[in-house]
């Protein structure tokens, strides 16, 4: 019965315990590394997002690792004779090597009624999948090829900005090297970066706050938009976290994405922590899905 499916999904989509029915998440690993010393926490369970930004800011040497495997099995153990099909869904693999942990973890148990997709996202746009998956099981639709040719069919609709103020987060995270990562710190360049169904890229930067602003709120989606058959935008979120500092002149982005889109309505998210390690506490950006 297709009522009779669960969803996991990992702690990068932002989705909370209980927020949904019949929809569980494995928390993703912040580790702190102090000499020769590394703490582990569980994402949103051992440590929240304050606290991460807390570590961030006072420098902490803070990353981010898979889930851990035996968290994946215990779960699996325990829903897989509660439902008749389990579908899970990772954080996308051009961001993380989160995957890899989801199929040792698959290995190590006869877990027949599992299956395993590759989705494109992580944060809010993988709560929108969710969402639409969850209708989908509502209406009794929901089965592995509804999966797959939902995958195919919207994989491309949804894009992820950021604005970056400080590159060492993404120097950590591996995403640009030292070098990149010096000479932007000396012209306090700030980098935005995107995260398509086909890759996480750098997509511009600029020493000017007012100018990255300007390209992580209309540039970045204008190839998105005009690959879209109605050229519209479907759902919109904007990524903050002002609660970390006061002194980040997030308005600003909040009123050029309100400009660049008067007519839609957007919801306010906040990144979970194991994504925070990678940009920093002063970020801002945006989640879309087209039409």
């Amino acid at each position: 019965m297709s009522s009779n499916i669960a969803i996991v999904v990992d702690s990068s989509s932002g989705i909370k315990p209980n927020q949904f029915p019949d929809v569980y998440v494995i928390p993703m690993v912040v580790q702190e590394i102090d000499g020769n010393q590394t703490f582990t926490y569980k994402d949103n369970v051992d440590i929240n997002i304050d606290q991460v930004c807390d570590k961030l800011i006072q420098g902490k040497n803070v990353k981010t690792a898979s889930s851990i495997p035996g968290d994946i099995v215990e779960l699996l153990d325990d829903i897989t004779t509660k439902y008749s099909q389990v579908f899970c869904f990772p954080i996308a693999r051009t961001v993380s090597g989160s995957y890899n942990a989801w199929v040792t973890a698959l290995a190590a148990g006869e877990y027949k009624n599992v299956k395993l997709f590759q989705q494109p996202m992580c944060t809010a746009a993988t709560e929108w999948i969710v969402e639409d998956l969850i209708a989908a099981r509502s209406q009794g639709v929901l089965n592995e090829e509804y999966v797959n040719r939902y995958l195919t069919s919207h994989g491309d609709k949804f894009q992820i900005s950021a604005l970056v103020p400080d590159v060492k987060y993404l120097h950590r995270g591996g995403r640009v090297s030292g070098f990149a990562s010096i000479v932007a710190t000396l012209f306090k360049v700030k980098v935005v970066v995107t995260l398509t169904s086909k890759k996480l890229e750098k997509f511009g930067s600029s020493s000017n706050f007012d100018k990255a602003i300007q390209i992580v709120s209309k540039e970045v989606f204008a190839d998105l938009l005009a690959a879209s058959p109605t050229h519209k935008i479907k759902r919109l979120a904007i990524l903050t976290n002002k609660e970390c500092d006061k002194s980040f002149p997030s308005e600003k982005y909040f009123d050029a994405v309100k400009n660049q889109f008067p007519n839609i309505n957007y919801s306010v998210r906040f990144l979970p922590p194991v994504i925070v390690t990678h940009v920093g506490p002063n970020y801002v950006g945006v989640v879309v899905e087209v039409e």
